[in-house]
């Protein structure tokens, strides 16, 4: 028993030093040349993970939320992270028409 103990108290310590990797920002948006009128629809896509280790659990794709938000012209994507005590999330949300 006390092994066990001691190695759930050492896993849930290193969990919290578990990443996740986000994609770069390779295409960045110049907000001059958007038109904020188009964007009439708002779509995400996530993905889950337990204690930073267990997962993912889902997509976290800009096509996959585009298809849920029945988005046909994607305009705008971006990243959110939430990070919790026992779980994480990341999601892509997708803006369009």
């Amino acid at each position: 028993m006390k092994k066990f103990i001691t190695l759930l108290g050492l896993t849930l310590s290193l969990s919290a030093c578990s990443s996740i990797n986000t994609p770069p920002m390779m295409a960045q948006l110049d907000l001059n040349k958007v038109n904020f009128s188009e964007i009439s629809k708002k779509a995400e896509d996530c993905e889950y993970y337990i204690l930073g280790l267990i997962g993912p659990f889902g997509s976290h794709s800009v096509v996959e939320a585009a298809m849920k938000g029945d988005i046909s012209k994607v305009i705008a994507a971006d990243y959110t992270y939430s990070s919790k005590i026992l779980y994480a999330n990341r999601c892509v949300v997708v803006y369009g028409k």
